[in-house]
């Protein structure tokens, strides 16, 4: 009975550990369409640094629930991540993502930051 309820109390703990790393503000969860978790890992590993990985701002401003508001046509936030603007932090990405890429990235900034 005394070695159930600790392996009961070691269970509910490592339960809890896992419920916690998941919730410790990683990010948004992965998103099933592949376009989308590809604009995830891109943001992750190039934007994340400025504009927080929940898009909430940082060095850059806060991207989450913006977009489409500040970009209602696609293609101007398509330019921005391709030429960047110039005199500013944000760089141009055209010499180091593919248009896919960026593509996938303007998506998931739009369909996926949504802000809370």
């Amino acid at each position: 009975m005394r070695i159930a309820r600790s392996v009961a109390i070691i269970v509910v703990a490592v339960g809890g550990l896992a419920v916690g790393v998941g919730c410790a503000g990683g990010g948004p969860a992965t998103p099933s369409d592949p376009v989308l978790a590809q604009g995830q890992q891109i943001y992750t590993a190039r934007c994340a640094s400025c504009h927080g990985v929940s898009g909430g701002g940082g060095i850059g401003p806060a991207l989450a629930g913006r977009m489409t508001e500040r970009f209602p046509d696609v293609a101007d936030q398509i330019a921005l991540l391709t030429n960047g603007v110039p005199g500013t932090s944000m760089r141009a990405f055209d010499e180091v993502l593919s248009a896919a890429e960026i593509d996938a990235v303007v998506r998931y900034t739009r369909e996926s930051l949504v802000g809370s």
